[in-house]
């Protein structure tokens, strides 16, 4: 993926050299390629900008004087808002130790002084492509969690809509048995079986004991008492 010249212009690249002649050099050179361009003549200048309006890429001198390119650095890194802002660190000094010191500091890249401007134009480009490419990768993780918290939303509702259901389903059960209950209070005339069956079989065994033949001294006439046993018999019978 390559910045097109159409989209250029709206890409701003703020310049940071406390060398006037510098910053007018790169600021055309990068006018030619169609980005928006501002300056900066001071470390405390360029912080300040950058807190008003984010750029979308800093070119930052190395050798600044009261505030050099380390220190806005680290100034930038700390500071969230503006934080992920990449920035290309421009410095004359090309030893290894001043490489590692900006790349520690939080420099994205650097371009040695005297600028070569393909190599910049080049560096500028790759920057804002992974930029780009990070927006996107932030904006479709962003849309992914707004799914997952949409779809386990649906899962609670469905899960709070089976959990009605099922008490709903309960209520009904226990409705239906108690209609059960009530039609069998009916067919047996409105005594629970469950009631009526001990006493009646009581019943049954006192009218068994009196109707003993061997019990003849009991003034109970055993034909009656059989009698009664056999009603009662009858009735255990009609309520099982």
């Amino acid at each position: 993926m390559t910045v097109n010249s159409g989209d250029r212009d709206s890409c701003r690249i703020l310049v940071v050299d406390d060398v006037e002649a510098n910053r007018s050099v790169v600021c055309r050179r990068l006018e030619r390629l169609n980005y928006t361009v501002v300056s900066a003549e001071s470390g405390e200048v360029a912080l300040q900008l950058i807190e008003k309006s984010p750029p979308d890429l800093v070119l930052l001198d190395y050798m600044m004087p009261n505030m050099n390119g380390i220190d806005v650095l680290r100034e930038l890194r700390t500071n969230s808002r503006v934080s992920e802002v990449p920035v290309i660190m421009l410095t004359a000094r090309a030893d290894a130790q001043t490489v590692v010191a900006s790349l520690e500091a939080g420099a994205d890249d650097y371009v040695s002084k005297p600028i070569d401007f393909d190599v910049l134009a080049a560096r500028i480009e790759a920057q804002l492509q992974r930029r780009q490419q990070a927006a996107n990768l932030k904006l479709a993780n962003a849309k992914l969690d707004e799914r997952v918290t949409r779809r386990a939303i649906e899962l609670s509702e469905l899960e709070e809509q089976l959990e009605l259901e099922s008490e709903q389903r309960r209520v009904l059960q226990s409705e239906v048995e108690r209609l059960i209950a009530d039609r069998k209070a009916v067919l047996t005339g409105g005594i629970n079986p469950d009631l009526l069956e001990p006493p009646l079989q009581r019943i049954a065994q006192i009218a068994d004991s009196l109707a003993d033949p061997g019990r003849a001294d009991m003034p109970v006439n055993p034909a009656a008492i059989a009698e009664i046993a056999a009603l009662a018999r009858q009735a255990l019978g009609a309520v099982r």
